[in-house]
């Protein structure tokens, strides 16, 4: 079965999803092979996320922190005076 909600709902997927990060480093460890020390806890997660960007399921792409609509709701905002 395919896990993709918008599958699901009856949609057809001919570009893989957008997925925009303001975290390069989680970029590089998503789309490159290896296990390193510091994060060993993450492996599980990775392996599936990199499975997503190699099956072309979503694509990471690296956005400026304040270009990121999501975080306008989700962090405080400094006031300009």
């Amino acid at each position: 079965m395919d896990d993709r909600i918008i599958i699901i709902f009856g949609y057809e997927m001919d570009n893989p999803v957008r997925m925009y990060q303001d975290n390069s480093s989680a970029i590089w460890l998503a789309t490159h092979d290896g296990a390193f020390n510091k994060n060993k806890h993450t492996l599980i997660k990775r392996a599936y996320i990199r499975e997503k960007i190699n099956n072309k399921t979503i694509m990471p792409i690296y956005r400026e922190t304040e270009k990121m609509p999501a975080d306008m709701l989700t962090k405080s905002m400094n006031r300009k005076y």
